[in-house]
């Protein structure tokens, strides 16, 4: 049975026409409106000027074409830097390993040529002086309130007694004062109890060489060496070389001692005292000294 038209009412086969007819419509007027572009897009090409439409479609969607482009390439910039720069961090690393490594080689390198000179040093006295002194190493720094000594690794066993010369590649260090069978107590020039007989210059000014403690308190206290009773007429100046005298009859003359550093009288104003700094480096950088052979009488 036939649906019925309603009059005012709703007729689907009516509307479903209609849309035929619409869309064939907007069809035919596309198709017609794009062929109508196509001849004006050929003819302003043909005469080599620009189809406002397209320019306008360009000039609207450039701005997107931008951002896109933009945000392309910055992904692919940090997706290449990422990799790029956990690549240069491991080439940062390794070079920083190779750095440190050829870092290391040189301070061996330095310390051997170090180590070789001083033992040049050494060896340039052993073959200069005759008898030959010893070689001996330096074991261990005993600094006290009461002395001031080291330990040297040569005893009775290799011939060692009381009151031989220990001195350094640079200077005089003391004399030993004890001896077991390996090791031997040397005594500092810094020691108070110490006395060196010594000469300034070439003979103008003779002396004997002490040690001095001063300042109060384990932190504080400091130990030098001066040189007193000096005339009060010598011209001794800071500068002057210092050197054993040979009196005494146990230091051999000539050994140098140190440098004058300054000079003043003492609290009766009859004689002078002079300042000195050692040749020989401070006990705690020594590592090997040379035992001089005893004076013949």
């Amino acid at each position: 049975m036939g649906q019925k038209r309603l009059r005012g009412g709703w007729n689907p086969r009516v509307e479903r026409r209609g849309l035929k007819v619409a869309r064939g419509t907007v069809i035919g007027m596309l198709l017609v409106g794009a062929v109508g572009l196509g001849i004006l897009n050929n003819r302003l090409t043909s005469q080599g000027k620009s189809n406002p439409i397209v320019s306008g479609t360009q000039a609207i969607a450039l701005p997107a074409q931008v951002a896109a482009a933009r945000t392309k390439q910055g992904v692919s910039s940090t997706w290449r830097g990422w990799f790029g720069g956990v690549a240069l961090e491991r080439e940062n690393e390794a070079l920083a390993q190779k750095v440190s490594a050829l870092t290391l080689e040189v301070e061996k390198r330095e310390a051997v040529e170090a180590e070789n000179i001083r033992l040049r040093g050494l060896l340039d006295i052993v073959v200069t002086k005759n008898p030959r002194p010893q070689v001996a190493e330096v074991v261990a720094w005993l600094p006290s309130s009461l002395e001031q000594t080291v330990i040297i690794a040569l005893g009775t066993r290799h011939g060692l007694h009381r009151d031989q010369v220990v001195r350094t590649a640079e200077g005089l260090l003391g004399k030993i004062i004890e001896v077991g069978p390996l090791s031997a107590k040397v005594r500092l020039l810094t020691d108070p109890d110490s006395g060196v007989g010594a000469v300034v210059g070439a003979g103008k000014a003779f002396g004997i060489l002490k040690g001095v403690e001063e300042g109060q308190g384990k932190l504080k206290r400091r130990y030098n060496i001066e040189l007193v009773h000096l005339d009060k007429m010598a011209d001794v100046k800071p500068g002057d070389m210092v050197a054993t005298s040979g009196q005494g009859g146990i230091f051999p003359p000539g050994i140098p001692i140190g440098i004058v550093e300054s000079v003043r009288e003492d609290q009766t104003h009859l004689v002078k005292i002079a300042r000195i700094r050692p040749n020989a480096p401070q006990p705690g950088m020594v590592r090997e000294v040379l035992v001089l052979a005893a004076l013949q009488p």
